[in-house]
């Protein structure tokens, strides 16, 4: 995927203050159980799922042949048919397709992704925001996005004044604990926990670097960001995009 784009790349040789053009033609494959990709990896590779629908699959007997041997026998034919089907879609004037724009991968959208939605197949890009949704990282940013706005909404506050919003609460011995506290926002406080915990409470200093981490990652209409330090101290606050694309 990348080398569509950027068919060669300049490399320092090794032991040497000099560089080298280098043809970027290489296909990186990977499989595994349930791995994903995270951070800037998420848009550039696409994934695949293969579901056997059994408990056991390596136990499966097959009627057909082994597809390996099928592609080491038939390789030529395969190729050819592949660059075909690129052909005819070259031919036929590379009629523009629908779908959103890939970013930084242009010219592989443009030749590979086209043709393939112009044969009627499916949009392999597709897999791109799946695997976004799945990111981890990218759901814990959201929930604490999200409780962000219901509790905090658009004051800016410290990151010490933010655990307090998070962790106030009540004691409450009704629990069956003379020391249970009945926390305001329970869920705002789990959602700090997930991305700042230390021994069991949220830690200013990491969740200082946390929010530094992800400042000005959108989610939906709204994002972190800094506001104007007060005493020297550093002050947070979620902005939210207006209909004429700024930020308040």
């Amino acid at each position: 995927m990348h080398g569509a784009d950027q068919p060669y790349v300049q490399s320092r040789i090794l032991g040497l203050s000099k560089t080298a053009s280098i043809p970027n033609n290489a296909l990186l494959g990977a499989n595994g159980c349930n791995f994903s990709f995270a951070g800037d990896m998420m848009r550039r590779g696409l994934t695949g799922r293969l579901d056997a629908g059994v408990e056991k699959p390596w136990e499966r007997e097959f009627e057909t042949e082994d597809p390996v041997i099928v592609f080491k026998r038939d390789r030529r034919r395969l190729v050819a048919a592949a660059l075909t089907v690129l052909r005819g879609y070259i031919a036929a004037d590379r009629p523009r397709q629908g779908g959103a724009p890939l970013g930084g991968f242009e010219g592989w959208a443009r030749l590979v992704r086209d043709a393939l939605l112009w044969l009627g197949a499916a949009d392999p890009t597709l897999t791109i925001e799946a695997t976004r949704k799945a990111d981890p990282a990218r759901q814990k940013l959201e929930t604490v996005v999200t409780q962000w706005r219901e509790v905090v909404g658009d004051r800016t506050l410290t990151t010490r004044a933010i655990i307090e919003e998070a962790c106030g609460g009540n004691i409450d011995p009704t629990g069956g604990s003379p020391n249970r506290v009945a926390y305001w926002h329970p869920e705002f406080r789990n959602a700090l926990l997930d991305v700042a915990a230390d021994q069991g409470r949220v830690s200013a200093d990491r969740l200082g670097k946390w929010i530094r981490d992800n400042l000005h990652k959108v989610v939906g209409q709204y994002r972190l960001a800094a506001g104007t330090l007060r005493d020297g101290n550093a002050r947070w606050k979620l902005e939210q995009r207006l209909g004429d694309g700024t930020w308040r």
